[in-house]
């Protein structure tokens, strides 16, 4: 028995990844358009009435380049009701210090998703470089 073998996960192929990928890619462009929709003075923040759907299409898109990630690297990628299983999931596939990205971004997701709270500013910040450096890994990833 495998490590892997205790989670919940689905397999993936060539397509799956590049598909996944694909929808990673296009999460981060929305969120890029919405950036640019309400930034006329230069600045994005909290008050923007675009932020909290800025931060859902970031987690969307972290979600998106981690099971490309884990499909690059095992054949498979985390299905399940148990985010913090995809973290551990993409742990091994590619190592804790690209997983803690996808950790930041689960951990804003039921705030985000689910609650009257609105993001931070901090949390605008921390959606950004995560979902930017998993997307950035992801690619690396294809490229090899």
């Amino acid at each position: 028995m495998s490590k892997l073998d205790r989670y919940k996960t689905a397999d993936g192929d060539e397509v799956v990844r590049k598909g996944r990928l694909d929808k990673a890619r296009d999460f981060q462009l929305a969120a890029s358009w919405l950036r640019e929709l309400d930034t006329s003075d230069g600045t994005f923040s909290r008050s923007s009435p675009v932020a909290n759907a800025y931060v859902v299409l970031l987690i969307l898109s972290g979600i998106a380049s981690a099971d490309a990630l884990c499909i690059a690297s095992l054949r498979k990628y985390s299905q399940g009701d148990d985010h913090r299983q995809a973290v551990e999931v993409l742990t091994l596939a590619a190592g804790r210090p690209v997983a803690k990205h996808l950790d930041t971004l689960l951990g804003l997701k039921t705030r985000s998703e689910y609650s009257a709270t609105l993001p931070t500013d901090r949390d605008l910040y921390s959606a950004t470089e995560a979902a930017e450096a998993l997307y950035a890994a992801a690619v690396r990833t294809a490229l090899l």
